[in-house]
């Protein structure tokens, strides 16, 4: 399975932090809930479908969130760099 997440460009470029970044699983309507471990850094995305994916502050995959929320192009990030509850092949970042 191919995950794809869809990114809301940032209205306000001035104080950039992942908390200000609004994200959707691109099959669900709601938008996905975040929440960062104290002990790890690590961001949780939460989807309303049950859709889990963690995301490392360090990652690649972060760093790409940041960068489309911004205003770069749509990306891809290779399930290694992601830990999903569901079996996927990569994860498609899209603009929202």
């Amino acid at each position: 399975m191919i995950l794809k997440i869809r990114v809301a460009p940032l209205k306000d470029n001035g104080d950039i932090t992942f908390a200000k970044i609004v994200l959707y699983h691109d099959t669900c309507l709601d938008q996905m809930e975040k929440h960062r471990s104290i002990l790890s850094g690590n961001h949780t995305l939460k989807c309303t479908c049950g859709l889990e994916v963690e995301l490392p502050v360090e990652g690649q995959s972060h760093q790409a969130i940041v960068r489309i929320a911004i205003g770069s192009e749509p990306g891809r990030v290779e399930a290694n760099q992601v830990s999903c509850n569901r079996e996927i092949e990569y994860m498609a970042l899209l603009v929202a």
